[in-house]
């Protein structure tokens, strides 16, 4: 019979070994290559078959487009496994959060990537990773980036290896600060929900293997599908480009260039058109004082310096500038330091996965969070010189307006003060200084903080 007390004994004496840590490291890495060779395997064969059917005959380079897919999905999948596995060790999470979920604002990313290249344990689970590839390395599907290197072997894997040790290496080091910011980020959206639970049971779902097995099934099935309609939209993309190309001529190419700009601005430009209609109208029904109202259309497609318009309203000045998201699946991040980052790109879904009665069902998150397929930003600075009340007014909205605060990103809301700066959407604006005449016409006092 067992001793279950020598037992635990042992295990403890293993966990104390100085080894121990090297050891967890190494398996970390194994593991990660092992997922990440079954996630080639089940994808990249479904991939290749349908591309040779569905590309097949088409008079253009079909075999280099068919590496670059392969080296996007290889790639996204990777980063998937080690971003999983990051977010998913506890040893590291619980360590990390002793030191700084009470002081989230002393965690430095530098100083942490620096403490991740002079750690041992972290090159511990790379070599295992990169052992592995050496082992097996035509499980990962790192035969198409080396294609033109076959007739010599011993080339073809020196060069696939320090791609993949590369790759591993950025990879690792952007999702560790990833997971962390996951893990400091966690508790106040935990807060939000079920708050009948508590906070370490919902730390325990949120983290437990079955959801990292999910998440992990989630995004092979994924990556799977949206190749699958990648290589459909190719085709139909090149069947169209090459009848345009048949019948049109240069000016008609203009014209569609062209109409396509306009088709990508139409709604934006409507949306702000309908504004200042509307900002129009509300001034000259409330008795309101519009002025320097110039170039209101301008920031569509160039940020301005100041601000847009000024008017004065229940015997105050405000003076607003326009900031604009051309897309609404854009995302704009506002800065205490006076910065605002537009984000565009281009999204895929990314459905919360959970398994009910014995089946993975998915559902949408409602947080607007996609996977970004490719992503674009830009920064300008959106302050501005005024003597009064700032306001920037968000027109058209983008799907998520964050503010960003002491390294952490947090939704706004109309009325939120980002500095000296209130924001709003439009309506929403027009709504607070018609309100607040009203509020004054009933003799009652209404200051901006309530």
């Amino acid at each position: 019979m067992i001793d279950l007390d020598s037992y635990r004994a042992f295990l403890n004496k293993i966990k104390e070994h100085r080894l121990f840590p090297y050891g967890i490291a190494a398996l970390r890495g194994v593991l990660s290559y092992v997922t990440y060779a079954l996630m080639c395997l089940l994808t990249l064969p479904e991939f290749r078959k349908a591309y040779r059917k569905t590309i097949e005959g088409l008079s253009f380079n079909s075999d280099l487009l068919r590496i670059i897919l392969e080296v996007i999905l290889l790639f996204l999948m990777l980063n998937t496994v080690i971003l999983t596995f990051s977010i998913y060790y506890k040893r590291e999470r619980l360590a990390f959060l002793a030191l700084y979920e009470q002081h989230p604002s002393q965690f430095d990313t530098k100083a942490e990537i620096a403490c991740f290249v002079r750690s041992k344990l972290f090159y511990t689970e790379l070599a295992a990773m990169c052992a592995c590839f050496l082992i097996f390395p035509m499980l990962s599907g790192y035969d198409s980036i080396v294609f033109w290197a076959k007739g010599s072997p011993f080339l073809a894997k020196l060069i696939a290896t320090i791609v993949f040790v590369a790759a591993c290496i950025l990879i690792m080091l952007h999702s560790r600060i990833d997971a962390r910011r996951m893990w400091l980020e966690m508790p106040g959206r935990l807060a939000q929900k079920n708050a009948w639970k508590s906070m370490r049971k919902k730390k325990a779902a949120t983290y437990s293997y079955l959801r990292m097995i999910l998440r992990l099934v989630g995004y092979t099935a994924l990556y799977s599908l949206s190749m699958q309609i990648a290589i459909f939209v190719i085709a139909m993309m090149w069947s169209i480009v090459g009848m345009i190309g048949l019948i049109l001529v240069t000016p008609a190419l203009l014209f569609i260039a062209l109409s396509i700009v306009f088709l990508y601005y139409f709604s934006a430009i409507r949306t702000r058109v309908k504004f200042i209609r509307k900002l129009k109208k509300t001034c000259l029904e409330n008795g309101y004082d519009l002025f320097y109202l110039k170039r209101p259309y301008r920031s569509l497609f160039r940020d301005n310096d100041s601000y847009t318009f000024a008017l004065t309203a229940n015997n105050k000045t405000y003076y607003c500038r326009i900031i604009a998201s051309v897309k609404k699946s854009n995302k704009l991040i506002l800065d205490e330091d006076g910065t605002c980052t537009r984000h565009m790109g281009l999204h895929i879904p990314q459905p919360q996965l959970a398994s009910v009665r014995g089946y993975v069902q998915a559902y949408d998150r409602g947080n607007g969070d996609a996977r970004e397929f490719m992503s674009f930003s830009s920064v300008i600075d959106y302050t501005f010189e005024a003597d009064g009340n700032k306001i920037l007014i968000i027109n058209p909205v983008p799907k998520r307006v964050l503010r960003r605060f002491e390294k952490t990103t947090r939704e706004m809301d109309n009325g939120d003060k980002i500095g000296e700066y209130t924001v709003y959407t439009g309506n929403a604006f027009l709504r607070y200084i018609i309100r607040l005449g009203e509020l004054e016409k009933e003799g009652r006092c209404f200051h901006d903080s309530e």
